[in-house]
């Protein structure tokens, strides 16, 4: 069975990648596994002073950590209903603080893979991978197809 693959950060729905893989799906893939990779900290380092009045809001980190995983749920539920609508056989997989390794080794069986291109060329925005895509290349032996924003 030819199978196609997208590798999606978790707090994003890339819609131009999602219309590339139905189109491959169109084009004779039979089926399309979608990859969700997520980070759900921040380990930059960076605290507030302890004196700095942010706000009245009730912010902590396991509402913060809860809300993104919410997202990410959200996101993936999107994604298969897209797909089931569209009748294209798929899986979702979700990743949280994945490793490289773990990444390759639910890519490699795919024919192609396709990715956002903001998902590794933003690296210090929140919740996305630690690592470069030319890293990632080292991993995967799948042809990796860019999809830019239109």
């Amino acid at each position: 069975m030819k199978k196609s693959a997208l590798l999606i950060n978790g707090v994003s729905l890339p819609y131009h990648v999602l219309d590339k893989g139905l189109q491959q799906a169109k084009d004779g893939t039979n089926f399309i596994k979608v990859v969700f990779i997520y980070e759900n900290s921040d380990d930059k380092g960076y605290s507030f002073p302890k004196n700095i009045e942010v706000s009245k809001a009730d912010l902590s980190e396991g509402k913060a950590i809860k809300n993104l995983e919410e997202l990410v749920q959200h996101n993936s539920s999107y994604v298969e209903t897209y797909l089931a609508k569209h009748h294209v056989l798929h899986e979702i997989i979700i990743l949280k603080n994945p490793s490289i390794e773990e990444i390759a080794g639910n890519l490699n069986d795919a024919e192609k893979i396709f990715v956002d291109h903001d998902t590794f060329t933003h690296p210090d925005e929140f919740a996305y991978v630690n690592f470069s895509f030319e890293d990632l290349e080292d991993h995967i032996k799948t042809k990796i197809e860019w999809c830019k924003r239109g």
